[in-house]
């Protein structure tokens, strides 16, 4: 739905396809169709599903080459709170922090740099610790101010919703956060966004995006793509 109304939005290549496909229709009569287009999606006039088979097989497509990716390139720990503090769940499963990202809008993932840190609540007592490395594993306990650092973390990546085993480990989550307004907001993930490039495609680096709106005007932002992000992707025509 979402690849859908980018199509319609990027004008250039909603014209060349349309040439393409009916070479009668005039410029004029293009943009009007294309401008239609964007509003019956802006307006929930048009509505595309996809068959609960096809989600489900989208989700494992690639499932078996991440799980090689996080058993051979990271090192796993199992991080225990002391005795008398406890972890929160975010809603969101799992939080994520990259202290040294490659550019300032960069989001943080499992390996968005080196120094990469994600953590799982598994239980109350204790969490799954991922950060790029050699594989191989630890289990230890931390310090409380640790596991507070950590609740943080969850306070930051929940949408909705955080959970605790007790109202009132839920209640001082609150609290400590109001407190630390300032270490919340340093871990809060940045906003996801989706961009249309010009041209054959970028190579890893730093590059100058331009993005379309809905409306067909234009919009310039600098990105930093990470090498990784190319393996295995191929420029995207619009066709």
């Amino acid at each position: 739905m979402m690849t859908a109304e980018i199509d319609v939005s990027n004008a250039k290549a909603f014209h060349r396809r349309a040439r393409q496909a009916e070479p009668d229709m005039t410029p004029e009569e293009v943009e009007k169709l294309r401008v239609e287009l964007v509003d019956d999606f802006a307006n929930g006039r048009i509505e595309m599903e996809s068959t609960p088979s096809r989600e489900v097989a989208m989700m494992f497509m690639a499932s078996d080459r991440i799980a090689e990716d996080l058993a051979l390139r990271f090192t796993w720990g199992v991080l225990r709170a002391p005795p008398g503090h406890e972890f929160v769940l975010p809603d969101s499963g799992v939080s994520i922090v990259d202290p040294t990202p490659p550019h300032p809008f960069s989001g943080a993932a499992f390996r968005s740099s080196p120094n990469a840190e994600t953590i799982m609540v598994a239980d109350p007592t204790f969490v799954l610790a991922l950060v790029p490395g050699p594989p191989d594993w630890h289990d230890k306990t931390i310090e409380a101010s640790l596991v507070e650092d950590f609740n943080l973390r969850s306070y930051a990546w929940s949408d909705a919703a955080y959970y605790g085993r007790s109202q009132k480990v839920v209640a001082d989550m609150r609290a400590l956060a109001k407190r630390q307004g300032a270490r919340v907001a340093r871990y809060e993930p940045n906003p996801g966004r989706i961009w249309i490039t010009e041209g054959e495609g970028p190579e890893a680096g730093e590059h100058e995006f331009i993005g379309y709106a809905a409306d067909g005007s234009e919009v310039r932002q600098r990105f930093f793509v990470h090498p990784e992000a190319l393996k295995g992707s191929k420029p995207y025509t619009g066709d």
